[in-house]
């Protein structure tokens, strides 16, 4: 009895010391196998390939974890860190609005999702579309991206607001942020490019009108320069819609109204888009402000150009601030977006976007979408958005 229990235990023993020979053989095989298989590796062996620059494999490695993790916010900045690492930096861009566009269902199905940053997205956003000469939206976004909190190095911001060598494509975006950063410099030499192009003069004006009302704290000269600039430009909207707006904020309310009506009623060529023309859902609903978006969501009308040919949507829109940041609206037509707007600064703020150099077409689907609602209980700050005047020109 007791040799047979000495058979069984050696020949044990030996089974299990064959099998731990067979798996030290095979320890290095095992251990790839099971770090493929965890979720974050994905991480390494794609840089792994982007290091040796085999963009074709990093870009298959982390299609292969979104295929099966769409909520993985950190494989889409990696993702778009590939393709603006082989300079495809539409692709990029277009990457990380994906993220956007994907956040809203991560929170609404309640599922598991990986990485979402809210700073980093919005900054690596507005790198994309700079490297993409889409500067006036990654402006936008790099205001954002402050506000949120990114933390932007100063080298890094010299790229976005230069001390020189700005050029003329660039110098709204710099305008725009250098208004923002309190930069005199940038702002001077990207403002004199604008007023001395006759097809940017008129945005040229604005913004240093808005340097003079928020910088300076000179209302009366910002006043006085537009109504300089409406004089010269006596057929061009944004400035009476410009000084609408500032008369608004001095609480002259029957000279708002006289240049609004000027604007709206007395410009040959313009189209005023009423708010009754929009669609409306749940926290969407027009009052005496205008069109109110009071939570994330979008709003669409369907528009008729008319007879003039329009290249130019303007836009007036408020914001109010929450959590740090004001918000984030897309402007899209038929679909595709066209801007994507921050507003931040004077209220109401006035964009001027040249969406249509050769002419909009005679209908289209205009639509704004919110993207970034917050409230904050304990101070009652509530982000909201509010359209205030829509017109096409």
């Amino acid at each position: 009895m007791g040799e047979a229990r000495f058979i069984v235990r050696a020949v044990t023993f030996l089974v299990l010391l064959l099998l731990l020979f067979a798996a030290g053989m095979n320890l290095e095989r095992i251990t790839i196998a099971f770090g493929r298989s965890q979720p974050e590796n994905y991480v390494a062996l794609a840089r792994e390939a982007l290091r040796k620059q085999d963009y074709q494999a990093a870009q298959k490695i982390v299609e292969s974890r979104l295929a099966k993790r769409f909520y993985d916010f950190d494989a889409l900045y990696l993702l778009a860190e590939i393709y603006g690492a082989k300079g495809d930096y539409e692709k990029a861009a277009d990457t990380i609005r994906e993220v956007f566009l994907r956040l809203p269902g991560a929170r609404a199905n309640q599922v598991q999702s990986f990485g979402f940053d809210e700073p980093k997205s919005y900054y690596l956003f507005s790198q994309y579309l700079w490297a993409a000469k889409r500067y006036d939206e990654a402006g936008e976004l790099l205001r954002a991206a402050l506000d949120a909190g990114y933390p932007l190095r100063r080298e890094q911001l010299a790229e976005y607001v230069p001390a020189k060598n700005i050029s003329l494509p660039q110098a709204r975006a710099v305008a725009r942020l250098a208004l923002k950063l309190r930069e005199p410099g940038s702002f001077l030499q990207a403002v004199g490019l604008l007023l001395n192009n006759k097809k940017t003069c008129v945005p040229g004006e604005l913004y240093y009108a808005q340097w003079m009302e928020l910088i300076d704290k000179n209302r009366v000269g910002a006043d006085m320069r537009l109504r300089a600039a409406l004089s010269v430009n006596p057929r061009d909207p944004a400035i009476a819609l410009a000084l609408a707006n500032l008369q608004a904020r001095a609480a002259r309310s029957s000279a708002a109204e006289a240049y609004f009506r000027k604007m709206a009623y007395d410009t040959t060529g313009t189209k005023v888009i009423g708010p009754g023309l929009f669609k409306l859902n749940e926290g969407k609903y027009v009052e005496k402000r205008g069109l109110v978006l009071g939570r994330n969501g979008k709003v669409s009308a369907e528009i008729s150009t008319g007879a003039y040919k329009v290249t130019r949507l303007l836009l007036n829109a408020e914001g109010t601030w929450a959590l740090g940041m004001y918000p984030v609206v897309i402007v899209r037509v038929d679909g595709k977006d066209v801007a994507w707007l921050y507003l931040d600064g004077l209220q109401p703020h006035l964009f001027d976007l040249e969406l249509w150099p050769s002419g909009a077409p005679k209908d289209l689907t205009l639509e704004f979408e919110f993207i970034n609602d917050a409230y904050e209980p304990s101070s009652k700050a509530d982000r909201n958005v509010v359209l205030r005047d829509i017109l096409l020109y």
